[in-house]
């Protein structure tokens, strides 16, 4: 991001070509798009992990809540306390 508001002032001060500007607003796009790709498929397998696991939702009481933590986080890692101690 700083790459390109860098490229921005040197278009301002036509010191770069409006070609450089979109050539490089075209990889910050690209690089943006790759990141939400990897955040996707990491849902995707955290939530397919706690499918197969059976853990997707807790078996405690009547009451069924849901929270990001819940769909987002390890299964393992969600069994432990506040000290990494296991429940």
């Amino acid at each position: 991001q700083q790459a390109l508001e860098s490229e921005r002032q040197k278009y301002r001060l036509q010191t770069s070509t409006l070609l450089d500007l979109q050539q490089l607003e075209d990889k910050y796009t690209q690089a943006l798009l790759t990141q939400v790709d990897a955040a996707t498929a990491f849902a995707i397998a955290v939530i397919e992990l706690r499918r197969v696991s059976g853990t997707i939702v807790s078996p405690e009481g009547e009451k069924i809540e849901i929270d990001y933590k819940s769909l987002t986080g390890i299964p393992a890692e969600l069994s432990k306390d506040e000290k990494g101690e296991p429940r």
